[in-house]
């Protein structure tokens, strides 16, 4: 993923800054954080660099590994066990429990040295609403991204936990930021969270009008788009809903929706 802070040198040059830095910034906005020598050091690349715009606000990848890095070393020097941190957040240990393992910022974010996730990571991906309310009330970096872009609102919208979703937002969650796929948290992991899209409409509904309109969207979208469907992905969570096994209940598939369903999946 690039250097971490713990492996930068002390100076680097213009172009190396540049390079970790995603190349977000132009030559002359680099030459403000150059020296005399026309170096940039360690402080000022973690600090200066780390502010580089990026679409969405989120961060590069090299930034996030040095953010991530930075965090190690912070848990490291206060003793924390990072493993038993994480593993009672993933157990959904009650809130009291937890409070007398999690005793300050530093444990609130420290990092799994292997996939770069959070506390807040964990307690998101498993809709783990208690802890995720606690964690951000001691510390928890809402916004962060781990090894692979994600921020808690990535994973908490992919797994559909609305509630904590919520409570992300409220507290200065950016649906923006994008992982390192380009997906915005608004959309999920994958990007396939987008409102706007006729298959997830379909794959959320929760009644026969909603099917029925999730249906009606994708026959618009295959006059103007056809390209962009997927069609095997629409088919599959097509019988997926009919089988009953989404949000629709079973016998909300109703024989006209069966009939529409044909209808469709005919034009594409």
């Amino acid at each position: 993923m690039g250097a971490s802070a713990s492996s930068l040198p002390d100076k680097v040059t213009l172009d190396q800054a540049k390079s970790l830095a995603g190349d977000r910034f132009d030559d002359a906005k680099w030459q403000e954080a150059a020296d005399p020598e026309g170096n940039v050091t360690k402080e000022t690349f973690l600090s200066w660099g780390n502010a580089a715009p990026v679409p969405g606000g989120g961060v590069t990848k090299e930034q996030a590994e040095a953010e991530a890095a930075a965090d190690m070393q912070a848990a490291d020097a206060a003793g924390i066990d990072w493993k038993a941190v994480h593993s009672c957040i993933r157990w959904a240990k009650p809130v009291d429990e937890v409070a007398l393992i999690i005793l300050s910022p530093a444990h609130s974010n420290c990092v799994d040295t292997g996939n770069g996730n959070y506390p807040i990571h964990i307690a998101a991906q498993n809709g783990h609403f208690d802890l995720v309310k606690w964690l951000v009330a001691n510390g928890a970096k809402v916004n962060v991204q781990n090894g692979t872009g994600q921020t808690p609102l990535h994973m908490a919208i992919s797994y559909d936990y609305g509630e904590v979703s919520g409570h992300l937002l409220s507290s200065g969650a950016n649906v923006e930021i994008c992982n390192w796929d380009g997906n915005p948290a608004k959309f999920g992991i994958d990007g396939d969270k987008d409102p706007n899209d006729p298959i997830f409409l379909l794959d959320s509904c929760k009644t026969t009008e909603q099917a029925l309109a999730a249906l009606s969207a994708m026959e618009e979208r295959s006059k103007t788009d056809k390209e962009s469907i997927d069609k095997s992905k629409f088919a599959m969570t097509g019988m997926q809903v009919k089988k009953g096994t989404k949000s629709l209940e079973k016998e909300s598939w109703t024989p006209e929706c069966q009939a529409r369903f044909g209808e469709v999946m005919g034009m594409l």
